[in-house]
């Protein structure tokens, strides 16, 4: 798979392959979670959030540097597609 990099605000980041994302938006107004925040909100662990970034399993995120953030709105989004509809 062909990755395609913006230089977005001083910041290099992958583009995502259906839109744009404002990321400075998200900073600013706070819209951006820690992954230690993220597994909170998931009632997970760091550690698992982590696995299933190396795993490709997980939220979307965004990564500049060593830094690893989450939007609530792609955690929700995600998990929406990971309920199940078996009764």
């Amino acid at each position: 798979m062909e990755h395609e990099f913006l230089n977005y605000g001083g910041m290099e980041r992958e583009e995502t392959d259906y839109r744009f994302i404002n990321i400075k938006e998200d900073v600013l107004e706070g819209r951006l979670l820690k992954p230690r925040e993220a597994a909170a909100y998931l009632g997970s662990s760091v550690s698992a959030l982590s696995q299933y970034r190396a795993l490709g399993l997980g939220p979307e995120y965004f990564k500049v540097g060593k830094m690893v953030r989450y939007r609530r709105s792609d955690i929700d989004k995600w998990l929406e597609q990971k309920k199940s509809s078996k009764k």
